[in-house]
């Protein structure tokens, strides 16, 4: 028996393409951070058109509260004469002005500190109280109960305090009057008049501020009715998989199981009454083979009904188990060349079950497409490679290599893929010069990871 040509059963270095060939359909691993090349971008800010708003009201803001701080200070020096003392106190007004408009700014990031500024420049200098007022409603979204009635009473302090202050001065220095015509006396407003004009500035604010918290609170009500429907219908989901892995346990359990333990027994009872001298060893194979299905199914039924289970609990197999696996492959009559380099210490249990299964899968597939075909099998395994696998067989004779893709379902394949994708590597399959290739490139991780 000829055994297959080639140098596949050392493997060495991967060559790009040759080793981890990518199928045409696009279903390999794409990498690539989130957002860079080759990955999705991240989640989108918000957008410019609210950006945009919310700098033109800033803008306004600013425009605003510093020219009605202005038009006070103003109307103060129409009030008071010219002496170098007054003067100075109109300058300090005039700063005190743009100081109000400019600290509006911030009214968002520091609510409570521009309405104390504010109010503190109100009260000690002839502007008005919009930045109070403003700031006010900046406040009251997040304050608590307590802080939000001392920043209420604060700004009514302000706004009382300003108003009353354009309320005693004399003509032309008021704010609130209207000029005579014909020679008439210029009239000015009732006490009433600047107590209403102070109120519905007040309520403004007060509303303002409120339309703010409640929009903010239903916010995050959404944000946690969101929440909470996302893990009620993850819950659901663990749920519903839950039901199908305890169906699916169930299934194998009644089935699987059943025919395993009939071949175990058919085989036991073949082995103490046949006559052929021959037969009790294939028999005794053929049991101990039962025995161990039955002993992984019970660990996979175990695994599949376990909810906490995050994978496989059942035993796992290393990678001195190997030899055993060639071993039992050669008492089927499957004629085998092996080279199995390895380190003193094994991977990561995932690692070493998709290498174990790699190879099982692989001599499996041997024996059912080409029986009597010799298969040479190469496994290196180091800490600074990672694990190596290479297994080669001849095609029947007579058979051509486009028949081999179309024989069987080809879930064996697909399996061994996923198990090296899973772990960061992968797996090719195919006809090289009439044979049949199974080529693996697995990462090495510790026994601590994966």
């Amino acid at each position: 028996m000829t055994s297959p040509p080639g140098p596949y059963p050392t493997p060495g270095p991967v060559a790009p393409g040759a080793w981890h060939p990518r199928p045409a359909s696009g279903g390999g691993v794409r990498t690539g951070a989130p957002g860079g090349p080759g990955g999705p971008s991240g989640p989108a800010g918000p957008s410019s058109g609210r950006q945009a708003l919310s700098h033109l009201g800033t803008i306004a803001a600013v425009v605003l509260v510093g020219f009605t701080a202005m038009v006070f200070t103003s109307y103060q020096g129409l009030h008071d004469d010219t002496s170098g003392l007054n003067a100075a106190w109109s300058v300090l007004g005039l700063l005190a002005a743009l100081a109000s408009g400019v600290s509006m700014v911030w009214r968002r990031r520091f609510p409570v500190r521009v309405l104390l500024v504010n109010a503190g420049l109100a009260l000690l200098l002839p502007i008005d109280p919009l930045g109070a007022l403003l700031a006010l409603s900046w406040v009251l979204p997040t304050a608590t109960p307590r802080r939000a009635v001392g920043a209420t009473a604060l700004t009514a302090l302000v706004t009382g305090v300003t108003l009353a202050r354009d309320a005693v001065r004399d003509l032309p220095a008021i704010i609130f009057s209207g000029a005579g015509s014909n020679g008439t006396v210029p009239s000015t407003m009732t006490w009433w008049g600047y107590v209403i004009v102070g109120l519905v500035a007040l309520a403004a604010a007060v509303t303002a501020g409120w339309v703010r918290r409640l929009t903010a609170t239903t916010a995050r009500a959404r944000a946690v009715a969101s929440i909470q429907t996302s893990s009620a219908a993850a819950l659901r989901g663990e749920l519903n998989r839950q039901e199908e892995r305890e169906l699916i346990a169930r299934e194998m359990h009644d089935t699987v199981a059943h025919h395993l333990s009939i071949v175990s027994l058919h085989a036991a009872a073949l082995e103490v009454t046949t006559t052929d001298p021959t037969v009790p060893e294939s028999a005794r194979a053929v049991r101990d083979s039962a025995h161990r299905a039955l002993e992984e199914m019970r660990g996979l039924i175990t695994s599949l009904r376990d909810s906490q289970a995050e994978g496989y609990t059942g035993g796992t197999p290393t990678l001195r188990d190997l030899p055993r696996l060639v071993a039992d492959a050669r008492a089927a009559g499957v004629a085998i060349a092996e080279t199995v380099e390895i380190d003193a210490v094994d991977p990561s249990p995932a690692v070493t079950r998709a290498v174990y299964r790699i190879v099982q899968e692989s001599l499996t597939n041997a024996l059912k497409h080409a029986p009597g075909a010799g298969v040479r099998l190469a496994v290196r395994a180091t800490a600074g490679h990672g694990v190596e696998i290479v297994v080669a067989s001849w095609l029947p004779a007579g058979r051509p290599a486009s028949a081999v893709a179309q024989h069987g379902s080809g879930a064996g394949i697909v399996g061994m893929r996923e198990r090296a994708r899973a772990l960061g590597g992968d797996l090719w399959a195919g006809v090289d010069r009439q044979v049949w290739v199974v080529r693996a490139q697995l990462p090495w991780y510790s026994g601590g990871t994966r």
